[in-house]
């Protein structure tokens, strides 16, 4: 991926670590992501939504940035305090690399992992709208191939008898949701589909019991409903420097997908409303 300066450090994207003299420190992949999106936006004041979406992926929580960047600060700093000066806290707007002392060294970064243009994506939602939005975004992004599905069980036959890329699941659908539709994928149940395909959940809910699940099945990346061009840009540039590792099938059978559990009964109610509306449609 390449290795880029700052100060008196040397920061290697591929090996996860900052190095300076004789004195190296692994500093893991996500703050090794979360260092290299501020790179590639230097000079740039970025918000905490920006990086909990385009770094995390998901929603994620103030005190768990602040801490990513104090923690990735005390790195720095270990090596070289004026390396650590570079990372500025904006007071009530974020985060922004200042690289007056720095600058970036050897080859740029090429998107190896996640490519739209060569890959097969499968939207599948309850909601016409909802598919209809998400399919012609993926055209617009010059997507491979884009198919849709109304139901997660009429996707498990797509996803038996089809090679996907890519699933958009919706959180929230009749009989079976997208998080069950999820687990079965990377249980590696699929006869055409790998268990490794890029999963994106879509759901308006941040009820934090929903999202841990999520986490837990290794979901690639959350959507709103209905995202946006700029949602998924950004989501496809994250994906882009991103790889990931799966855990073993039998991990993921020991997820509880029931949702419903994680609602309370105004919210479940609300959600039968809406299903109701969509069959109305």
């Amino acid at each position: 991926m390449g290795i880029y300066k700052l100060s008196q450090v040397s920061f290697n994207t591929e090996s996860f670590t900052l190095a300076a003299g004789n004195r190296e420190i692994y500093i893991g992949p996500l703050a090794t992501k979360l260092l290299f999106y501020m790179l590639e936006h230097s000079g740039k004041t970025l918000s905490r939504d920006d990086l909990a979406y385009s770094v995390w992926g998901y929603p994620a929580k103030d005190h768990t940035i602040t801490q990513a960047v104090t923690s990735l600060r005390s790195h720095l700093s270990t090596l070289d305090k004026d390396a650590s000066r570079c990372i500025v806290t904006v007071p009530k707007k974020g985060y922004r690399l200042r690289l007056d002392n720095g600058t970036k060294t050897e080859k740029d970064y090429t998107p190896q992992y996640f490519r739209p243009s060569a890959m097969k994506f499968l939207v599948v939602d309850d909601h016409p709208f909802i598919r209809k939005v998400h399919s012609e975004l993926l055209v617009q992004l010059e997507s491979a191939a884009v198919d849709t599905c109304a139901s997660a069980e009429t996707a498990l036959e797509r996803l038996n008898s089809v090679s996907y890329d890519c699933v958009f699941a919706d959180l929230e659908m009749q009989n079976m949701n997208g998080l069950e539709l999820v687990k079965r994928i990377r249980m590696g149940k699929m006869k055409k589909t790998l268990r490794d395909a890029y999963t994106f959940v879509i759901t308006a809910h941040t009820n934090a019991k929903v999202l841990g699940t999520a986490l837990l099945l290794d979901v690639n990346a959350f959507l709103p409903k209905p995202a946006d061009i700029t949602d998924l840009r950004k989501k496809f540039s994250t994906l882009s420097m991103t790889e990931f590792e799966y855990k073993p099938p039998i991990a993921y059978d020991m997820v509880d997908t029931h949702i419903e559990n994680y609602f309370d009964n105004a919210s479940i109610e609300h959600l039968r409303q809406k299903h109701a509306e969509r069959v109305m449609e």
